[in-house]
């Protein structure tokens, strides 16, 4: 089964930035925010030109922040803390600079110290129902990021607690604050098991009841039908495939206006092509490919050309990966290999501080196989590692995927020495999600097939 992805299964952040304070000083500076999603480079530059005409840091901190974000959109994870780090200290405690430094860190994998930014923000600032909101989601994001079971339950008593005070302070209680609702389907989700999956579909259809006034009905709300869709992929069967693949052709139908024609909305395309995919069989992933290569001509220029749009040129990648043969996997390796060039500044066989970048090329050059090919896959894992664990050599992160990623590589590449560091990778990964216990079973089911299988190939008595 392909679960949906990772940014699949995290709530949206809410724009702290906006929501407490709006630039005051000139149309420059109010029309660069607007562009920061679709233009951040333009934003960049009129940041830029903002801060060089004024001296005076503290009455230029909506321009400071704008550079952060901008940074930050471009993925220059690295120089976006440079620039907050580099302030005087009483303004790297704003709390928009302090969000962007959260975010940043959190992108570098850098988890623990972003989970401390969120942490203090929501402490601090969380004085009210909107902040105690702003806040929350922003620190249940970073909490689902690192994913252990520990902290996914912390996430959850946050969402309960967000939740119980949208409701009239009724426990257990469905509030009419959409976002919370789907936050907390959406970290039940992830979280797994049946129970919750269940709890997350409840939430999800009584939404849909909600914004519709009829039980099973599609309602006109993308957002709620996308995430029920997802859900129901997840929870994986012929059904409930079946179920995401009807959803996602009426938000397909509507968006575009005509059967079976795609339409202009990424975000539709992309969740149906997912859906194709893990349906499988050769009519559904040439469907999906199909899917995947119009998103691209539509965002590349000149057509069928590698596109500047990091999700789909990443989800074309997986799906030749999906697709194998020694033909689809050079041209995912061509794609994963140019977004990483791109990302680090048009260098070629450099790093870039994307770790989702990073992540997929280590696991295609894995599944290429060879003996090169492995050692290339670990060095990217162990730069991953030590770049979470601040900069320290041969010691473990609290990246669980970055640690999990770094022991199947050792496991994939034999010799005694490697199935023990493995073995030692995996054991401290179901430890830590069994709250500190040896020797104990957890809750998370990826760490304990990967530890499972591992024992498998070992082998012995």
């Amino acid at each position: 089964m392909i679960p949906p992805s990772v940014g699949d299964v995290l709530p949206p952040y809410s724009d702290c930035h906006s929501s407490h304070r709006q630039p005051v000083k000139g149309n420059a500076i109010t029309y660069a925010y607007q562009q920061l999603k679709n233009n951040p480079s333009e934003a960049l530059q009129i940041a830029q030109r903002e801060l060089a005409q004024s001296n005076n840091a503290h009455e230029q901190i909506h321009t400071l922040i704008l550079k952060a974000r901008a940074l930050f959109e471009l993925k220059r994870y690295n120089q976006c803390l440079s620039f907050i780090n580099e302030l005087p200290r009483k303004l790297q405690n704003d709390k928009g600079l302090w969000m962007a430094k959260g975010r940043a860190l959190q992108e570098l994998g850098r988890l623990p110290e972003a989970l401390n930014v969120f942490s203090q923000l929501y402490n601090r600032y969380a004085t009210g129902p909107k902040d105690d909101k702003i806040y929350g989601l922003a620190l249940v994001r970073a909490l689902q990021k690192d994913g252990r079971p520990a902290k996914l339950g912390e996430g959850l008593e946050i969402l309960k607690q967000l939740r119980r005070r949208a409701a009239n302070n009724r426990d257990d209680t469905p509030c009419h604050d959409k976002q919370i609702e789907l936050a907390l389907a959406i970290l039940l989700q992830q979280m797994g098991k049946k129970d919750n999956l269940q709890a997350a579909l409840a939430i999800f259809t009584t939404l849909r009841e909600r914004a519709v006034g009829h039980p099973q009905t599609p309602c006109h709300d993308k957002e709620i039908e996308l995430s029920l869709a997802r859900l129901m992929q997840q929870m994986g069967g012929k059904d409930n495939l079946q179920a995401a693949l009807a959803i996602l052709t009426t938000l397909r139908e509507r968006a575009s206006g005509h059967p079976q024609t795609p339409c202009h909305d990424k975000e539709i395309e992309l969740a149906l092509a997912r859906v194709l995919q893990q349906m499988g069989g050769e009519n559904n992933l040439q469907a999906a490919l199909a899917i995947f290569t119009e998103l691209r001509d539509r965002a590349s220029e000149p057509p069928h050309t590698l596109s500047r749009n990091k999700d789909i040129e990443l989800s074309l990648g997986r799906h030749l990966q999906i697709m194998g043969g020694k033909t689809n996997l050079r041209e995912a390796l061509d794609i994963f290999t140019e977004l990483r060039r791109r990302t680090a500044g048009g260098l070629p066989d450099t790093p870039c501080d994307d770790k989702e970048i990073e992540l997929t090329l280590g696991r295609h050059l894995e599944c290429m196989g060879g003996a090169a090919n492995l050692q290339a896959a670990l060095a990217i894992f162990i730069r991953l590692r030590r770049q979470a664990a601040n900069g320290l050599p041969d010691t473990p992160c609290n990246n669980k995927e970055i640690e999990l990623a770094l022991g199947r590589c050792l496991q994939m590449m034999g010799a005694s020495a490697n199935q023990r560091a493995a073995l030692t990778i995996f054991i401290r990964l179901r430890r830590q999600a069994a709250g500190g216990l040896p020797d104990t079973p957890c809750d998370d089911k990826e760490i304990e097939l990967a530890l499972g299988r591992h024992l498998q190939l070992m082998g012995g008595s």
